[in-house]
């Protein structure tokens, strides 16, 4: 997989998530999940969206992202869809992987936080992962957007990256041990990033469990690590570690579930929750259906 490269600079901030976005964008089509949405996880998002269409729905959904496989999807049932992103090249290459064109779609540039009132109130909306790239202290703010954009009675889908709780301690330190000594265990990258994930939640230098936190372990992350702790690790390996991904710092929030609900809870009724049981890893994305109140 290529190198991914979030370059720093003094630009605004808009501009420097088009650059990060962008580099994303080049290598998405040879990303695998769980670093994009499964097959097990569109197949929930498919049953939700089924779900929404009783009751003569006009059809039209509003996706904060440009996630192709979301707007596969959506092209599938014939929605007419607004798509919200604050990056113009990432939906440019975003369109070139999707499998269905759908000629139906709207491109808005904004912000998610900043979009200005929106034309229509749209039966459903969607966006994967889509609240972990919002500040926790904004998701009230986030889900008040959403709620002012539904129609009465409109449908929420999204896909929720949550905190699970680690038996015992898994540190960075036990992480790299076992890497070193049992590196075949980490060739499969379901299983890689189920490990990663026991790291990151035990570990008070990956997750702040204050603001709900995460810090990617890209390769920049794993070597300050390393060399916090006088450990010598070949760059190959720390970038196999890391899935090649070599940014200056991505931090998403990731709360525990009965804190998303808890805020979810006051904007919207929660009707259904699901994940892919596939793989162990997939337990940390939840994909939720629910109501506007």
């Amino acid at each position: 997989m290529p190198n991914l490269y979030f370059k720093k600079t003094k630009m605004k901030k808009s501009t420097e998530n088009i650059r990060a976005w962008k580099s994303v964008s080049d290598v998405w089509r040879s990303l695998k999940p769980p670093l994009r949405p499964s097959p097990g996880e569109i197949k929930i998002y498919e049953q939700f969206l089924k779900k929404t269409l009783a009751g003569g729905s006009s059809r039209r959904a509003l996706l904060f992202g440009a996630t192709p496989e979301l707007r596969d999807l959506l092209a599938k049932y014939k929605f007419n869809v607004s798509i919200v992103d604050i990056n113009p090249v990432m939906i440019k290459a975003m369109t070139k992987l999707l499998k269905r064109k759908n000629h139906q779609e709207k491109i808005i540039i904004s912000d998610w936080l900043k979009v200005k009132p929106l034309k229509y109130h749209y039966d459903v909306v969607m966006g994967d992962q889509i609240f972990g790239n919002v500040k926790f202290e904004k998701w009230h703010q986030f889900c008040r957007i959403i709620s002012d954009s539904l129609q009465p009675n409109g449908h929420l889908i999204t896909n929720v990256i949550l905190r699970f709780p680690v038996k015992g301690v898994f540190s960075f330190e036990k992480l790299i041990n076992l890497y070193q000594k049992y590196p075949s265990k980490f060739n499969n990258i379901e299983n890689k990033w189920q490990m990663l994930y026991k790291m990151m939640y035990s570990d008070k230098r990956f997750y702040s469990k204050k603001n709900y936190l995460v810090l990617w372990p890209a390769i920049l992350q794993i070597q300050r690590a390393l060399k916090s702790i006088r450990v010598n690790l070949d760059i190959k390996k720390i970038a196999k570690l890391a899935d090649n991904i070599y940014v200056k710092e991505y931090k998403y929030s990731s709360p525990p579930r009965k804190v998303f609900e808890s805020i979810l809870g006051r904007h919207f009724h929660i009707i259904n929750s699901d994940i892919n049981r596939k793989h162990p890893v997939y337990r940390h994305y939840r994909i939720y259906l629910a109501k506007s109140i």
